[in-house]
């Protein structure tokens, strides 16, 4: 997406949908950490942002890699 003019990658974990199977904030992390180095690795300069609702994800990518953050909060 990057090759073809993207200029942000948005990367979540945890399916917001309604119904959705509950994960826990260790398996969001370990399911967005190794996709977000890859990205970095390949695109240094890009930009990726975090889908979470959980600070502690949030916490744990902003720690790590250079992402932004984006929160949502619904009915989950």
């Amino acid at each position: 997406m990057l090759t073809e003019g993207a200029d942000i990658l948005d990367v979540g974990g945890y399916s917001t949908r309604p119904g959705a199977d509950e994960v826990s904030e260790q398996e969001e992390i370990e399911r967005t950490a190794p996709l977000i180095q890859a990205i970095l690795r390949r695109h240094p300069q890009a930009l990726v942002s975090i889908d979470t609702f959980r600070a502690g994800v949030a916490r744990a990518h902003w720690r790590r890699e250079r992402t932004s953050l984006m929160m949502c909060r619904g009915g989950i």
